[in-house]
């Protein structure tokens, strides 16, 4: 009896190379692509054919909306990708695959976590290198790969992949603000928060936009402080910052105790005078900023941790 596999989910480079390889895991003689777009008349057309040779045969077919008539051939496979939207259920199918999307939320980041699974995969520590990766794809798992294969090739088997060499493979193409350096900050990782620095200064001095930022995180935080020493709840305290209580609670209120009271206000007079040097020219700026990024991005590790 013919094989049935159907892949579900949200994430399209997971589902296409799942599919893959059960394409290759079937080790049939030959592999066919449809879509059901504009190739199952045809797709239909071939798989009712019994090959005279008996030979085992592999049908993909992208785009699926509903599960087409299964292949002749006893030997055979049908391997099934849906739409995003559409979840393929048959009681016929031996395997179901449900790949849904990655989130990249500052408290759980899936694709990071991918991506040293992947490193495991190729037998390469990416425990070093994950940070840059994320923020040179923007989340791209296709390019992500494409990316990690790259790194496979120079990196020896069983070794760690060095910021030095990944920084001499990757292609940088995910459009960055300062929001990226802040939400690292949050999580408390420093050396994700100046990766993040280093790609917006590579093309020009953003020294000025970045404190701007940082500025306006800082004095949020030691706003909201003041509304919990307050006793407000989470509902008054939303409506006081002028964000709708989810959003609070998703996204401001996981950030409360990661800076105490007296280390905000200390950001806040570094961070203005760092301003005031940036705005006069002075390289000491960049420096001082580095800094602040990295003190604020460790005090929130350990009160995370």
């Amino acid at each position: 009896m013919p094989e049935l596999i159907l892949i579900n989910g949200a994430e399209e480079f997971l589902k296409e190379r799942e599919a893959l390889r059960e394409a290759a895991a079937s080790l049939a003689r030959s592999v066919i692509r449809y879509s059901e777009l504009d190739g199952l008349s045809e797709y239909l057309e071939e798989s009712q054919l019994i090959p005279l040779s008996g030979e085992s045969r592999a049908f993909l077919i992208f785009d699926v909306t509903s599960v087409p008539e299964l292949p002749t051939g006893e030997r055979d496979f049908l391997i099934c990708v849906s739409t995003p939207k559409k979840k393929l259920q048959d009681a016929r199918a031996s395997r179901v695959y449900n790949f849904q999307k990655l989130k990249s939320f500052s408290d759980n980041n899936e694709v990071v976590r991918w991506i040293l699974q992947e490193g495991d995969s190729f037998k390469i520590d990416l425990d070093r290198v994950a940070s840059a990766l994320f923020v040179s794809s923007g989340g791209s798992l296709r390019k992500i790969f494409s990316e990690i294969r790259k790194l496979a090739v120079l990196v020896p088997s069983g070794t760690i992949a060095s910021p030095d060499v990944a920084r001499s493979l990757l292609c940088f193409s995910a459009g960055l603000t300062p929001k990226s350096v802040v939400d690292a900050v949050c999580e408390g990782n420093p050396v994700k928060a100046l990766t993040f620095y280093d790609r917006l200064q590579e093309g020009s001095d953003e020294t000025g936009w970045i404190i701007a930022f940082l500025q306006r995180h800082v004095l949020r935080q030691l706003r909201l402080a003041s509304l919990v020493k307050e006793g407000l709840d989470s509902d008054e305290i939303a409506s006081r910052l002028g964000v709708h209580p989810f959003v609070f609670r998703k996204f401001h209120e996981p950030m409360l105790g990661l800076w105490s009271p007296h280390s905000l206000a200390e950001s806040v007079e570094t961070l203005g005078a760092l301003d005031i040097l940036n705005k006069n020219g002075k390289i000491s700026a960049r420096v001082g900023l580095e800094l602040e990024i990295v003190r604020l991005s460790e005090e929130a590790r350990e009160n995370v941790e």
